[in-house]
Order: structure tokens, then C-alpha cells, then sequence
């Protein structure tokens, strides 16, 4: 098959392709091939065994994901696959799994979690063997156009412009710059069959009806449209690496990056930046938002539940979303001493003022003095909550507009410890005392707070350090 003019060509640019990315050396490490029957497949499979007995043996395996979807289809397929591997002397295992209720559990689309659950299962099986490290994928020069056409509607940038990556990670698909009818044609010519997926004839779907209806008008106007789009990815793929490179340099593994120098970049070399950052890609919008926070020197930013971007004093980074779950205590405090572990905190009440000699223990200190007429009930300290407000000075203040004003980072709000009682906010460090009409009693308490161990990153912080 692979001697005939078309087989020689199909076979040809799978050879070419694994030069080009350097994979002729690994091949022998092991190949799983994602085999679900179809046309491609049957090609990707057939190539393989080709290119082995051509060149070298190498240790294959056939992988065939039933999805539960398509009822006795898809257990035609499965054993469809099943025969085939047995007919090419290879091996072949599979994998039979209930998309549909996984999707629902997880709340994502059917075609989502089925790609989840492949790529879960090829992983699965590479790290169970000693045999198999590479990941062989059957996607086409004619899937690559879908799915440039597909991320170009959504608004994507020149990533997903590019299409589908020929290479990413221990995946590789040597069969990207093939056309499907090539693939078909030579099937068909010799006689293989292969199965056909009933939900492909489907326009329903946006990927079939961009095979159906959008690209055969496309090729009246370039009848070589896997050729034309096959060049597109490659252009738009070596932008965006010299523009990931370019961020790599940028960066040079720091976490921290002041905003000054990330407002300077272009808008597209900021974008991968930032993505860099964040450790995943992100949208338009989000990159979008970051840019024009950037201006400021203090703000927060959520990318996911689990990832925001911190600006802290004119300096940009990355945290854990859960990082300020930390602070989540409430520490009831009456005369003598007490320690607040979390905040490296020592609080001490007593009726007379703590000398100040007495202070150089503390790597910081700060100290009230409260009129004991308007403490109501026990006195207890904890992080802020949101809608906190204290009375001082005339007027009513919301403690988020306190922190705000003084330019306070985000990060660091939920450190600074804040004395309550019966009524609510009695004291924040570092600014006024609550005063509701009362205060005029002789009898005083005096609240110090000292942080005593040495540097850490969740030492409490007090209103006084910023200005």
C-alpha cells in the first residue's frame, strides 16, 4: 500500500514529520496509539507498522476508548479495533467508561469529559509501564483547518490560531499534514476498512458543519486548503514561541515583576507574560483587566478559584486563592497575655501602659489606650470580615476604605488583627479607637500587640506601617 504514488506520499510526510520534531530516537521508548477505528486510526496504525518494519522494531499499543455513548455502535467499533490489532500483530487493550454521567457529575460538556478521560487513561497507562512513553494521535491536515476555523470564531488569539499542536509534550501526530480524503482514498483503494462515527454525519455539531458546508465552499476558492492552513499554523506557531520565548527571557524565573516594567511591554508579549505567571493560558478578557489594573499599585485579581493576581506595592505576583484561608481565627482575650500562633502575635492587656523598654522584645509593637466604659462584654480579636466598620473621628468608616486609603495590599488586609467586642470593631491597629459617646471613665485598659518571632510571611501587620 505504502509503495503506490499516494501511500509513498502519506508515508512520506509521517517520515519527514518525525524527523522534523526529533522522535526517529525515541520511537523505540514505546508507543500508545489513540485507536478508535476510524479512517485516521487505521492509517495512524498502519504507518507505524510500516515505519517499523521499514526501520526498527518498536514496541506498540493499540488504545481503544468506548465512551458509552453510541450503544451498539460503539461496541462495534470496540470490537472492530480489537479484530484489526489482532490481524496487525499488535497489541491492543481498551477502555469502556460512561462519559454521558461523568460529564453530568463534573458539570462540563460530553465531548469535554470524554477528552478528559482519554488523555486520563493514556497517562494512566504510561505510568504503569516501563515499555510505552510516547502518545501517537490520528489528527489530520483536514481536522487542523476545523480547528483553526473553530478557535478563530471564539476570538482566539495566534495560540489557538495556530491550530492543533503537531507536538506537545510525549504527544505527537505524525499524520498533521496529511489531508483526511488522502487518508480515505487510500483505504478505499486497497480495500481497509475502517469504522465511521454516526454523530460525525451530524451537522448539528459546529466542528460538521464546518466540514460539510463551510469547507467545501472555501476550496472553490483554494483548492489546497490543508496546504494553505497547514503554512498559517506554521507561521502563527513560530510567533507565538518567539513570543513565549521572549516572555521566558523576560521573566527569568522571577515571581515577583513590578508593574512599571510588565505596563511597558507590548500588549503582546504582556499577554504571554502574564500567562507565564498564572502557569495556564489566559483569555482575552482577563488579560484584558490585568492590563489596565496594572496601573495601579495595589489591587486583586482572580484568574480561578485556586490563582489570583496579588499587587502589592507597585509589585505583581501570583498566589494561591486559598492562601488567605489561613487566617481564619478568633481569639477571645481578658487581662495578661495571650498568643495568636497564626500571626506570630502576642497580645497583652493590663490596666497600666506597658513601658516601652518592654517593647524591645517585639519586633514590632503597637499599644491602645481604651476608656473601659465603652468595651461591651468580651473582648475577642480575629481577621476582618467583610462590611466591618468603626466609629471614630465624627463619622462611620468602613474598614475595606480604611485599608484602601492607606494602600494596603490585599494579601495582606486579612493580617492585621482586629479587636472586637460585644458591639463590633472596638479597635483596628493603627488607626482611631471607637468612640460612640462614652470614653470619659478614668479607669483605662491598655491593649498591646507585638509580633515576637522573626520574619515570616504571615506575621500580623498593623495599620501604621502604611501611609
Amino acid at each position: 500500500m505504502f509503495s503506490s504514488p499516494l501511500g509513498e506520499k502519506i508515508y512520506r510526510c509521517g517520515s519527514e514529520f518525525l524527523r522534523k520534531y526529533s522522535l526517529e530516537d525515541k520511537l523505540p521508548s514505546g508507543v500508545l496509539v489513540g485507536f478508535s477505528g476510524g479512517a485516521d486510526s487505521v492509517m495512524l496504525a498502519l504507518f507505524l507498522c510500516e515505519y517499523q518494519e521499514r526501520n526498527a522494531p518498536l514496541p506498540l499499543l493499540l488504545f481503544h476508548v468506548n465512551h458509552g455513548i453510541r450503544g451498539e455502535e460503539a461496541e462495534r467499533d470496540e470490537r472492530f479495533s480489537r479484530e484489526l490489532s489482532e490481524e496487525l500483530g499488535v497489541e491492543f487493550d481498551s477502555l469502556c467508561v460512561d462519559v454521558p454521567k461523568i460529564a453530568k457529575e463534573r458539570g462540563v460538556g460530553t465531548e469535554e469529559a470524554a477528552r478528559e478521560v482519554r488523555y486520563s487513561a493514556f497517562d494512566d497507562i504510561i505510568r504503569g509501564r516501563n515499555d510505552i512513553s510516547l502518545i501517537a494521535l490520528a489528527h489530520n491536515a483536514t481536522d487542523n483547518i476545523e480547528t483553526v476555523l473553530l478557535n478563530i470564531l471564539r476570538g482566539s488569539g495566534s495560540r489557538g490560531a495556530s491550530g492543533i499542536p503537531p507536538v506537545r509534550g510525549n504527544i505527537f501526530r505524525p499524520l498533521l499534514s496529511v489531508p483526511k480524503e488522502d487518508i480515505v482514498s487510500l483505504l478505499t483503494e486497497y480495500k481497509i476498512p475502517f469504522v465511521t462515527d454516526s454523530t460525525n454525519l451530524s451537522t448539528e455539531y459546529r466542528r460538521n458543519y464546518l466540514r460539510g458546508e463551510v469547507l467545501p465552499l472555501l476550496r472553490n476558492i483554494n483548492p489546497s486548503l490543508e496546504a494553505a492552513f497547514s503554512r498559517l499554523s506554521d507561521n502563527l506557531r513560530s510567533d507565538d514561541d518567539c513570543l513565549s520565548s521572549l516572555a521566558e527571557e523576560f521573566l527569568s524565573g522571577r515571581e515577583t515583576v513590578p508593574c512599571r516594567e510588565l505596563s511597558a511591554l507590548h500588549g503582546a508579549l504582556l499577554a504571554r507574560v502574564l500567562s507565564l505567571m498564572a502557569g495556564e493560558s489566559l483569555s482575552y478578557s482577563q488579560n484584558s483587566k490585568l492590563s489596565e489594573l496594572l496601573s495601579g499599585d495595589n489591587f486583586s485579581y482572580t484568574v480561578r478559584d485556586n490563582k489570583i493576581f496579588y499587587a502589592e506595592r507597585g509589585l505583581l505576583s501570583v498566589k494561591d486563592g486559598k492562601a488567605g484561608e489561613e487566617y481564619t481565627y478568633s481569639v477571645k482575650i481578658g487581662e495578661g497575655r495571650t498568643k495568636i500562633e497564626e500571626l506570630n502575635l502576642e497580645i497583652t492587656v493590663t490596666h497600666e501602659p506597658v513601658d516601652k523598654t518592654s517593647l524591645n522584645i517585639y519586633k514590632k509593637s503597637i499599644q491602645a489606650q481604651i476608656s473601659d466604659d465603652i468595651i461591651e462584654g468580651e473582648m475577642l480579636v480575629r481577621p476582618k470580615d467583610e462590611g466591618d466598620t468603626v466609629y471614630y473621628g465624627g463619622m462611620t468608616r468602613k474598614l475595606k476604605k480604611l485599608f484602601s486609603d492607606r494602600k494596603i495590599p490585599p494579601s495582606e488586609r486579612k493580617r492585621i488583627p482586629v479587636l472586637c467586642d460585644g458591639k463590633g470593631v472596638l479597635w483596628l491597629p493603627g488607626y482611631g479607637i471607637r468612640c460612640d459617646g462614652k470614653g470619659s471613665s478614668s479607669r483605662k485598659v491598655y491593649v498591646t500587640m507585638g509580633v515576637y518571632s522573626g520574619e515570616s510571611d504571615s506575621d500580623a501587620v498593623f495599620g501604621s506601617e502604611y501611609k
